[in-house]
């Protein structure tokens, strides 16, 4: 009888020992379940954050608010607080905290050998650098706690998880087709007919004074128009005159030659709103042919020093070796060769493509 209660009590530790193991087994299934979830739901979370970096990037946000852009999304997305961290290829401070040279494009010449091409040349100094500017890619890390429900009984109680996720706004190549035609200066101001008061002084059909001299006007500096005669819209609208710049001919200051300045205003307005060195601009003019003053670049300086010193051509003179009959060829007296300005745009793009650009 003695012996039949002690395998009585055996086979109770037996059970007890088989539920302990059962239970772990139980556990570990529900506990790598949530793990799996709460990963799946931290991915989904950092792709929407880095697709809203990419979108912040794109509008050329700050890279603080990008990051905390890419915090919200995150937080929004996923079941527990979670911290990112937004990483871009920031050649302007590459010490920063939020720069990765991996998102950066190869250059041999950089004195960091992170940033070198592959190149399998003897000797190195053979290969040559990529010359691509950097694309708008954003890379978000996330790391989040997960909390487990039974491995804490064994000292198990909580794990960080890891995602991340590389996304990339468009870039922008832009080629401005400018024309630059005499017939840009043909909506000049100061015109003496109808009456009215073209430059908001309070004196209808009176001009500016001109700060260069011509033959026969007032000596003294700055030149007067005649006294009692109103300066005729066809004088401003000479390109010979509009050019002239109102400050002693200082380069890029606005000239009197209408519409044409509100093209280069809205023009320049263009160029800060593109994103450079992500993003390219050209910049072709055209008037009996087309010039291309500036290839496609990532460097916003060169591109505003054309705009800002871009003048109106003038007209061809009949008679004259470019013009020497108008009947019945008329094709050399031609001022405005949009085709040829719109064609040399275009080939522009063909000179250094990007997939990636837009």
């Amino acid at each position: 009888m003695k012996e039949k209660r002690f395998q009585r009590g055996q086979a109770m530790v037996l059970m007890a020992l088989a539920f302990i193991g059962l239970a772990g087994f139980i556990g570990l299934a529900v506990d790598t379940g949530i793990l799996f979830i709460q990963i799946g739901h931290l991915r989904r979370a950092v792709d929407a954050a880095s697709l809203a970096a990419a979108n912040q990037f794109r509008e050329g946000r700050t890279i603080d608010q990008i990051n905390a852009s890419s915090d919200e999304f995150v937080n929004l997305n996923s079941l527990n607080p979670a911290s990112a961290d937004v990483y871009i290829c920031d050649f302007a401070s590459a010490a920063s905290q939020y720069h990765d040279a991996s998102l950066c494009p190869c250059d041999n010449a950089h004195p960091n050998p992170i940033y070198h091409c592959p190149c399998t040349l003897d000797p190195p100094s053979l290969c040559v650098n990529s010359g691509v500017p950097p694309r708008k890619y954003v890379k978000v890390e996330a790391t989040m706690p997960v909390e487990f429900s039974f491995l804490p009984i064994v000292g198990w109680g909580a794990i960080d998880i890891h995602a991340d996720a590389v996304s990339e706004a468009a870039s922008v190549d832009v080629v401005l087709s400018i024309d630059t035609s005499p017939s840009m200066a043909y909506d000049a101001a100061c015109d003496d007919f109808p009456p009215d008061d073209d430059d908001g002084d309070g004196v209808d059909n009176d001009c500016e004074e001109w700060q260069f001299q011509w033959p026969g006007w007032d000596s003294d500096p700055p030149a007067d128009p005649p006294v009692g005669w109103d300066v005729p819209d066809s004088f401003y609208s000479d390109p010979y005159f509009c050019n002239r710049d109102t400050d002693a001919g200082t380069p890029g200051v606005q000239s009197n030659c209408h519409p044409f300045e509100e093209v280069r205003t809205a023009s320049m307005a263009l160029v800060d709103r593109m994103y450079f060195p992500y993003d390219r601009m050209a910049i072709v003019t055209f008037d009996r042919n087309a010039i291309v003053h500036q290839n496609l670049t990532s460097t916003k300086a060169d591109v505003q020093d054309v705009v800002r010193n871009l003048t109106i051509s003038r007209s061809p003179t009949i008679g004259g070796p470019e013009c020497p009959d108008w009947p019945p060829d008329p094709r050399g007296c031609t001022s405005t060769n949009t085709a040829d300005g719109l064609i040399g745009a275009g080939d522009e793009f063909g000179l250094s493509p990007r997939s990636e650009a837009v």
